[in-house]
Order: C-alpha cells, then sequence, then structure tokens
C-alpha cells in the first residue's frame, strides 16, 4: 500500500484537514452457473444488490454535501 500526504507545510509535526482513506484491491468473485428456473431469482438478487448500493451512494452523498 502506498500512503501519500500532498498540501502546504505549515507548522512542523501538525496537519489540518479532512483525511480521506481510499482503499484499493481486488475482489474475489465467484463464478457458478445456475439452471434456467433460478435464472429470474438471480436477476432479483442482482437488483437487490443494486438498490442497495444506489442507496448507499445517495447516503454518502447527503453525508458529503452537509459537510460543506
Amino acid at each position: 500500500m502506498t500512503f501519500s500526504i500532498h498540501g502546504l507545510a505549515v507548522a512542523r509535526g501538525i496537519a489540518i484537514g479532512r483525511a480521506v482513506l481510499v482503499a484499493s484491491s481486488r475482489v474475489n468473485v465467484a463464478h457458478y452457473f445456475i439452471s434456467n428456473d433460478e435464472v429470474a431469482a438471480e436477476i432479483e438478487r442482482v437488483r437487490v444488490g443494486r438498490n442497495a448500493v444506489v442507496d448507499e451512494i445517495h447516503r454518502l452523498q447527503r453525508t458529503i454535501s452537509h459537510m460543506g
């Protein structure tokens, strides 16, 4: 992992500002086959997951907008 800080040095040992941690990693994705009668349930599972991600993004947008 690389750690990098950018900014203007004002006083030695003191940092003022927002900290943001961005983690980058590879995600292991399971690959598997499903039968034809499982397709509808799998599509619904994907929709539920997508909606959860959309809700989380909206929550984060509201949180960030309140930060100024």
